[in-house]
């Protein structure tokens, strides 16, 4: 199952040119619960800001640089990333990779942060596509609110 998993204020945005514009380790640890042992899948600008591997998960780099570090893996393509990853990972970021693994993507993970962070970095539009089957409570972390919602594929 293609899982995308992701973090979004109110407007769908998911970073800024400097990063993401939130802090909140209590997502972290979700991010790192849902991915651990599995593939991740990834783009270069990603990749960067991240900087070292996501320990006890397989790397994929969607990229056309040569310049990938040990313990990533890069992949030319969506079909490499296929050929290497088979039909069971995780998409991580960001937009333009979110937006191309979209059309193959079963299940997306938000976390939904309140407010609007004036990110020029966007998730795609999905909701036409897929219906939402679980939403938590709303929690509060280093003064954001932030909740947990999980969407399915329904076309």
């Amino acid at each position: 199952m293609i899982t995308a998993i992701v973090a979004m204020d109110d407007k769908h945005g998911i970073a800024t040119n400097e990063g993401i514009p939130w802090d909140i380790p209590k997502d972290r640890h979700y991010f790192k619960t849902k991915t651990l042992n599995n593939t991740v899948v990834m783009g270069y600008k990603t990749y960067l800001s991240i900087g070292t591997p996501l320990s006890k998960r397989s790397n994929i780099v969607l990229t056309s640089h040569s310049n990938i570090k040990k313990g990533f893996k890069p992949a030319r393509s969506i079909n490499e990333v296929f050929m290497d990853a088979g039909d069971n990972f995780f998409v991580i970021g960001g937009q333009d990779i979110y937006k191309a693994f979209l059309p193959h993507t079963q299940r997306i993970l938000i976390t939904r942060i309140d407010g609007d962070f004036a990110c020029n970095r966007f998730f795609p539009e999905f909701k036409s596509k897929f219906k939402l089957y679980y939403k938590s409570k709303q929690f509060q972390e280093n003064d954001y609110i932030f909740w947990y919602e999980h969407w399915q594929r329904g076309d």
